[in-house]
This record gives C-alpha cells, sequence and structure tokens, in this order.
C-alpha cells in the first residue's frame, strides 16, 4: 500500500472512526490489542494527541475506547474467561515484536 492509498486522518476523533471502522482481516486468530500497538496505530495516537493537546491524564482512557471499537479478538489468548466474580480475568502480557515488517495503515497529517 503506497502513502497516497492510506487513509489520511489529521485529529484523534478521524483515528478513533478509521479504527472503529476496522475489521477482522480473517486467518486463524485476531487480537486488537495486538492489531492496535503492532501496525503503529499508538504511535498516531500519541502524535495526534499531542498536537490536539489531549491530556496525559485522559489518554490511557481514550485509547481503551479506540482498541474496544475494533473487532472482537478471537482466539488470540489475551482475553481470558471471567472469573466468577463478574471481572476479567488479566490479560497475559506478551512480546509482539512490535513494528516486525509492518508499516502504519494510515497517514497521519
Amino acid at each position: 500500500m503506497t502513502d497516497d492509498e492510506r487513509p489520511k486522518v489529521s485529529t484523534v476523533a478521524e483515528l478513533f472512526a478509521y479504527v472503529s471502522a476496522a475489521w477482522d482481516t480473517g486467518g486463524k486468530s485476531y487480537c486488537a490489542t495486538r492489531t492496535w500497538f503492532g501496525t503503529g496505530l499508538q504511535d498516531a495516537f500519541e502524535r495526534l494527541a499531542t498536537q490536539e493537546r489531549v491530556s496525559e491524564a485522559e489518554r490511557p482512557d481514550i485509547v481503551r475506547q479506540m482498541i474496544a471499537a475494533m473487532p472482537a479478538c478471537r482466539r488470540c489468548g489475551c482475553v481470558t474467561p471471567r472469573r466468577g466474580n463478574g471481572r476479567r480475568a488479566p490479560a497475559r502480557v506478551r512480546s509482539w515484536g512490535r513494528g516486525e515488517g509492518r508499516s502504519m495503515p494510515i497517514n497521519v497529517t
């Protein structure tokens, strides 16, 4: 995909719209968190949030909302069954080799 073919986003709101329109590309498994951090979306968010002067305190909540807006994880292992008290068990933390052969799927302006 060339730079001209990539969607252009220039605000956090446009990034949110792009992320929520993302799709599960198929395969054996899909992980929204891995997609978020592995494709450069987090970096794009940080640049846009800095540009728009979003406070450091608000950023984690916005990131969680964006990841939740992506397609649901499927057979990736990061989502574990709920405990008896109705809360999710902690997600496993894995190394995903950030940026290995992947490029940012959007142009941040």
